[in-house]
């Protein structure tokens, strides 16, 4: 019996022996798995972190960049904090901050293009933009994509779909009750009637736009609806109407008042009042030579040209053309190297310098054909017939 029960102890610690080893492996890789799932956690969370980290140092170089003018760099550098927020909301795509800051980084690249006047890029990051704020709900944020749609729209010359974004916009902000998005959209809705030539319902929405943006003394709103309006009455040809309203402008000192001090000139010029058109436009000029604006200098030496030919002042046009003529072609300015050229040949053909006027006439119409522009080729082209026709008469 002794040797039964000692042979039973030994099995039983037989069988001990062998289940044991079974229990701790079984046990020391439910430990080990537990540490990999939390290491892996942690991993995650540093590497997380190191993201978010890299892409607010990149978020802040490219605002630096884009105040300082640089918007390839800017988008060049925004583009790589997309790819990073890409990366995050991957890792957890569970979590509305990522896909918040996605929606944010389309919307900023997208306003980049649309500076770039690259309307169809605009458009795509734009909707993209849309998409995830509708996701996420915030109404706030959806109205301002909406509004920025239809001004790319606006600028596509789809006029449609623009106010459809547009009125979309101004239906939500309408329901949040911010009154200074209401007439910011509004006044957009307003300017897309107006480019149709719509003037009396673009008329009707800069009022309203007007109105609650006085209420709100949104100071930068005001001046700029101002302008539009004067500018809707500039083109309905209710020349003191828009005279009053762009001198309401001049009060508040907006930024925009050398703009404003060159429609006036404008609309002077064509009431043949032309030291007052003068006087407007030099002040204009003075106020872009200060700003180092050379695009606008350009623009409103020629309107001084203009004005001093149609005086009989051809020498003093064609001083005001040549320096304008400097600037655009340090610009690379090609279409508005074909304005001035062209208004150097009028100049001459006035002078009755028939050689000269033939020569910039013909360098306007080789600038013409280069750039596809058939309505400036049809023109310099009724305009060198116009001189071959007086030179043979005057022959």
């Amino acid at each position: 019996m002794r040797n039964w029960k000692y042979f039973r102890l030994i099995i039983g610690t037989g069988f001990f022996l062998l289940v044991c080893p079974f229990l701790v492996t079984e046990k020391i890789h439910i430990h080990s798995k537990a540490i990999a799932q939390q290491t892996t956690k942690y991993s995650d969370r540093l590497t997380q972190e190191n993201l978010e980290i890299e892409a607010q140092q990149l978020d802040e170089k490219a605002t630096e960049q884009f105040q300082n003018g640089e918007l390839e760099a800017a988008l060049e550098t925004w583009q790589k904090v997309l790819e990073i927020r890409h990366q995050q909301g991957d890792r957890d795509s569970g979590t509305e901050f990522y896909r918040f800051h996605i929606s944010s980084t389309l919307h900023i690249i997208a306003t980049i293009y649309k500076q770039q006047q690259k309307y169809q890029q605009a458009l795509e990051y734009y909707q993209q933009a849309l998409e995830i704020r509708q996701q996420l709900g915030d109404q706030d944020l959806i109205a301002a994509t909406l509004h920025n749609i239809g001004t790319v729209y606006h600028h596509l010359s789809q006029y449609p779909q623009a106010l459809e974004s547009l009125n979309q916009a101004l239906a939500i902000r309408q329901q949040l009750g911010d009154r200074t998005a209401i007439s910011r959209t509004l006044n957009e809705i307003a300017v897309v009637y107006d480019t149709q030539g719509r003037y009396s319902q673009s008329l009707e929405f800069y009022q309203e736009a007007l109105k609650i943006a006085k209420q709100e003394k949104d100071s930068a709103n005001i001046s700029a609806i101002l302008s539009n309006i004067g500018l809707v009455y500039s083109q309905l040809g209710q020349y003191e109407q828009a005279i009053n309203f762009y001198q309401q402008v001049l009060k508040t000192n907006p930024p925009t008042k050398a703009t404003i001090l060159n429609n006036i000139g404008a609309i002077y010029h064509r009431l043949k009042e032309f030291p007052k058109a003068l006087e407007f436009y030099q002040q204009a000029l003075a106020i872009h030579r200060k700003n180092q604006d050379l695009f606008s200098i350009a623009t409103t030496l020629d309107n001084i040209g203009v004005i001093y030919r149609e005086q009989g002042k051809n020498s003093q046009a064609l001083e005001s053309h040549h320096e304008a003529l400097i600037i655009r072609e340090e610009l690379g300015d090609k279409e508005g190297q074909a304005a001035t050229l062209h208004h150097i040949g009028i100049a001459h053909r006035e002078s009755d310098r028939h050689p000269d006027a033939l020569q910039f006439l013909t360098h306007t119409l080789i600038i013409d054909r280069q750039l596809g522009n058939q309505d400036g080729e049809r023109i310099t082209l009724a305009n060198i017939g116009k001189l071959l026709e007086r030179k043979i008469i005057l022959n």
